[in-house]
């Protein structure tokens, strides 16, 4: 889903994930009306038969046709726009979204926001090919070098705030400006 969730531009970026979305909802919508009528159901054959396969409108993915199958919204948010590192010296805008990237795993504990500030260190997966290493500060791509994994400077997770202590002894005042908790990584 590259050509929808990255681009140089951010209103162009923008203006493709609200255009995506949009088709993705009135998709949604009508699967949902042709199941409550008996004329469809929630498997994934009648998704596939029932999705507009139009490339120039929307991207399917096994994982967003699920969210169809399960009648799982989707919200555009302009607030989703990150910088991230595409390819190796490439930054573009990216549209950060559990639901519309796939393989997020634990980067949201990486960049919890744009306002945290954090770096990684990008090594090629067991195996690859491109024996390269980066370290950035932004969202990596799966396969800014080859498929690539990487180690974080920090992890910040949110606190569990009841007016004590937090997670390993952490007081509640050292909670960032953004509402998060940094950990070091190393």
């Amino acid at each position: 889903r590259d050509a929808w969730a990255y681009n140089f531009s951010k209103p162009e970026l923008l203006k493709n994930m609200d255009a995506t979305i949009k088709v993705y909802e009135e998709q949604r919508k009508e699967f949902s009306k042709q199941v409550d009528t008996g004329i469809l159901k929630r498997t994934s054959q009648d998704v596939d038969r029932f999705v507009d396969t139009d490339t120039t409108k929307i991207s399917w993915t096994v994982n967003v046709k699920h969210d169809i199958q399960c009648n799982k919204s989707s919200d555009y948010d302009p607030v989703r726009a990150v910088v991230s590192m595409y390819r190796p010296f490439c930054k573009q805008w990216l549209y950060f979204d559990r639901q519309w990237n796939e393989r997020v795993l634990l980067i949201p504990s990486f960049f919890p926001t744009p306002a945290n500030e954090n770096k990684v260190i990008a090594v090629p997966s067991p195996g690859g090919s491109i024996p390269s290493t980066l370290m950035i500060d932004a969202i990596p791509d799966l396969h800014l070098i080859a498929q690539c994994q990487v180690f974080p400077r920090y992890h910040y997770t949110e606190p569990e705030s009841n007016g004590q202590l937090l997670e390993d002894g952490i007081m509640e005042d050292s909670v960032d400006e953004y509402g998060y908790i940094r950990h070091d990584a190393i």
